[in-house]
């Protein structure tokens, strides 16, 4: 995934994201590259298996950035 003129690894979308909140990396120029590409289910999904705070706080965001709650096929 490229941003700016940066790329980063990823393994997925939604764990890219997560990690970046995770680890504190989040910031308000990502949310361009992520809108429209994160699934909320496997989202929702992966948020599970953190603390309840970064859960909330990863939720949270995906909301604001109003990511599809619709599975893509």
């Amino acid at each position: 995934m490229k941003i700016n003129d940066f790329y980063l690894p990823v393994s997925d979308a939604e764990k890219t994201f997560i990690d970046l909140i995770y680890f504190k990396e989040w910031k308000k120029d990502y949310e361009k590259y992520f809108k429209g590409k994160i699934k909320f289910p496997v989202l929702r999904k992966y948020s599970k298996e953190y603390p309840k705070r970064i859960e909330r706080k990863i939720l949270k965001i995906g909301e604001k950035l109003k990511i599809s709650k619709h599975p893509s096929f």
